[in-house]
């Protein structure tokens, strides 16, 4: 070999093949030099490596696009991915958080005891939350809470273990099954309690009739009455009660100091006073 000259190697493309053009200089006796050109065939290799990149591209895309939050961690749970939808969710940027512990995002007492979780996991190999969808507490970067949905899996790469958790946030959804359930215990209270006036009325309307077609008359009318007092119920807006029976009383000419209005403050819709004039 020629004394500091290098070994040198080139990528060639021949028509449809890779070549390695590698060229090594030698000496032969005191004053001959030449060099030995080597053509190795990487075609095939060539290929396995764009495949690879092509693929890598398509995976970083994939996670860099998708709607929910991606969160790649290693087996010390140090965040190696973290993708846009994440960002939005926590409210840090990638370089802020990648390289740092994972347990960032999670608010007390779970921030301190993750690594212990992690720990015992890679110990015993007895998962809890491996490959389990479940709904957890996050917290974003300002130090609220978030509601999150969360599905963990673990991966390995040349002896390295990785987890990958997938994470939507689902605070606007739990708030709606709150409301729903709200509206639920409220439609069963306001329908027991039309029921109940529907009774009384059926009740009081037997007692003031003197036969069977009365009756039907009376409570049909009443019916009618309770059915557009509820239409108005849903229609407008509540404010308080004063003046309401004092408006029904003149209108129907009864004799005020005969009520008698106690218990809770109560609402009822500014029209309430219009049920006399239909």
């Amino acid at each position: 070999m020629l004394n500091g000259a290098p070994t040198s190697e080139h990528e060639i493309t021949v028509e449809d093949r890779s070549f390695l053009l590698r060229i090594l200089p030698y000496q032969v006796g005191a004053e001959t030099s030449a060099v030995v050109l080597a053509l190795i065939d990487i075609t095939e290799r060539k290929h396995v490596e764009n495949a690879l990149r092509a693929s890598e591209a398509r995976l970083s895309t994939i996670i860099q696009t998708a709607v929910d939050a991606i969160v790649i961690i290693n087996e010390q749970g140090i965040v190696q991915s973290f993708n846009p939808s994440a960002e939005k969710i926590f409210g840090y940027r990638s370089d802020e958080i990648v390289g740092k512990n994972v347990s960032l995002l999670m608010p007390e007492p779970v921030r301190s005891a993750h690594d212990g979780f992690v720990a015992a996991y890679l110990d015993t190999g007895v998962a809890k939350v491996i490959n389990i969808g479940r709904e957890v507490d996050g917290c974003r970067k300002d130090g609220s809470k978030v509601q999150l949905d969360l599905a963990l899996t673990e991966w390995s790469i040349e002896g390295h273990r990785f987890f990958t958790g997938i994470i939507r946030d689902i605070t606007a959804r739990m708030d709606r099954e709150r409301h729903i359930r709200l509206i639920m215990r409220e439609l069963s209270h306001r329908t027991k309690n039309v029921l109940a006036v529907v009774q009384a009325m059926a009740w009081q309307t037997s007692r003031m009739s003197v036969d069977a077609d009365e009756f039907h008359e009376r409570l049909s009318r009443r019916v009618d009455g309770l059915s557009r007092s509820i239409d108005l119920l849903v229609r407008r807006e509540w404010e308080g009660v004063s003046g309401t029976i004092r408006s029904l009383s003149k209108r129907s000419g009864s004799d005020i100091s005969k009520a008698v209005v106690g218990g809770a403050s109560i609402t009822t819709p500014r029209c309430a006073s219009q049920l006399t004039d239909s």
